[in-house]
């Protein structure tokens, strides 16, 4: 009843002033989160776990992406009814949002590649459609990694979602093949 109690209060709070969102990244609160989605042991509690997350992957994707998330959040997607997956599965999309560093890559998003793989046979349409944003971000920041100047690692690795002009605009869902030779302005 109190672990349900807080995660009303946290998503109350968040909903309410999104800025809240840094004061919980910030104070340690996503591994907290993050752990009560890997050891469900009440339903109600995972599924407004899930919106909190969903709502800080909004604010700060990277953070929720370091301290677990992306697999927290897809581990046992199968278990909340629908409305839930889909706000799973949108709060995974917006995770891969940033270009990630490649030891996060590495840590944080290759153990849930097969996870990722196998919903991409998801029944339900818009379940679908985050699963395969999460792959295009995926591809993006891949090929910005691949494709980019070496940094140093106290450097950052990106301000944006993606570094190639076909991944704006795909993202935008304004890509057409006419569009390769034409840079966006």
């Amino acid at each position: 009843q109190v672990m349900l109690l807080c995660c009303r209060c946290l998503y109350n709070v968040v909903d309410i002033v999104p800025p809240t969102a840094r004061i919980i990244t910030a104070s340690g609160g996503l591994p907290v989160l993050c752990a009560n989605l890997l050891n469900i042991e009440y339903i109600d509690v995972a599924e407004l776990t899930v919106a909190i997350i969903e709502w800080i992957s909004e604010d700060q994707p990277l953070q929720v992406l370091k301290a677990g998330g992306l697999q927290a959040i897809l581990t046992f997607l199968d278990f909340f009814q629908i409305s839930v997956q889909r706000q799973a599965a949108n709060s995974a999309a917006l995770m891969l949002l940033p270009i990630p560093p490649v030891d996060v890559l590495e840590q944080h998003i290759r153990p849930v590649l097969p996870t990722l793989a196998q919903l991409l046979q998801h029944s339900d349409p818009q379940v679908l459609q985050s699963i395969c944003e999460c792959w295009r971000r995926l591809l993006d920041s891949t090929i910005a990694l691949r494709t980019r100047p070496s940094r140093t690692s106290s450097g950052p690795l990106a301000d944006g979602p993606s570094a190639s002009g076909l991944g704006r605009s795909a993202g935008k869902g304004k890509w057409r093949p006419s569009d390769r030779g034409r840079r966006e302005s």
